[in-house]
């Protein structure tokens, strides 16, 4: 079993992903409208997919940040897959246009 302390480092950690990867799907956007009308539509639905793993992902960390310590426990499966196919959808429209 993990401490508090373990618990809130582990949310912040996962917090710091989020930011990052939110602030990559902002460039791609910026990026994708400079690139002209077909790039901007084709990011525009992957922009959609990601914000829905994000709202995802935000919702799982703040169900985890609400739980008790052994609800954290339990909850922490569900939120790693949130987080990483947030990061997935994410680097799947960075390597469409990079």
């Amino acid at each position: 079993m993990h401490t508090n302390q373990h618990l809130e480092s582990y949310k912040a950690k996962l917090e710091g992903k989020l930011q990052e990867w939110n602030a990559e799907a902002d460039r791609l956007q910026a990026k994708a409208k400079q690139a002209g009308e077909s790039a901007e539509s084709k990011l525009r639905e992957q922009a959609e997919a990601i914000k829905q793993k994000e709202v995802e992902a935000r919702r799982k960390l703040t169900e985890f940040g609400n739980a008790s310590k052994d609800a954290a426990e339990r909850l922490k499966a569900g939120l790693d897959k949130a987080v990483n196919e947030f990061g997935t959808a994410v680097d799947q429209a960075r390597a469409q246009f990079h």
